[in-house]
């Protein structure tokens, strides 16, 4: 994905990929530790990302800031649309948060597409509440 390395601070950390060897045990070494994986026996890919321990949908009442929360995600969105892709799977399930709570980040853009406008329809058309301006609306 070409917005997954930007260092936006409102969007997932990626740390790395490796393809596991397809043995029945691989071992990894993330920040400083080893870490013992049992896989099938065939090779797959996997993605190492930042951790962040708390999902908006379990925390979201507890949030010390939930306007500075909006925000954030406004801001990844807008980050992930100016490098011409949609998210396409946005939940709270997919808003995680650091342990101060204050800072989301977006996760989980394995439904991310290009934008293609043009292909939108009609009916995908819908007006900005207030402001008078077409957006486009797009789902999976």
């Amino acid at each position: 994905m070409k917005c997954g390395r930007s260092g936006h601070p409102n969007i997932v950390g990626f740390l790395g990929w490796y393809i596991s060897s397809g043995s029945s045990t691989s071992f990894t070494h993330l920040h400083g530790k080893h870490h013992r994986h049992h896989r099938r026996n065939h090779a797959s890919v996997c993605v190492a990302m930042e951790l962040l321990p708390h999902g908006l949908e379990s925390v979201a009442h507890r949030t010390p800031d939930p306007k500075g929360i909006v925000l954030g995600i406004a801001s990844a969105l807008a980050h992930i649309h100016a490098a011409g892709m949609v998210h396409r799977d946005l939940k709270p399930q997919n808003v995680r948060l650091g342990a101060n709570l204050r800072v989301p980040r977006l996760i989980d853009l394995g439904l991310a597409v290009e934008m293609n406008p043009s292909e939108a329809s009609a009916a995908d058309a819908a007006a900005l509440p207030g402001s008078g301006k077409k957006i486009i609306m797009m789902s999976p």
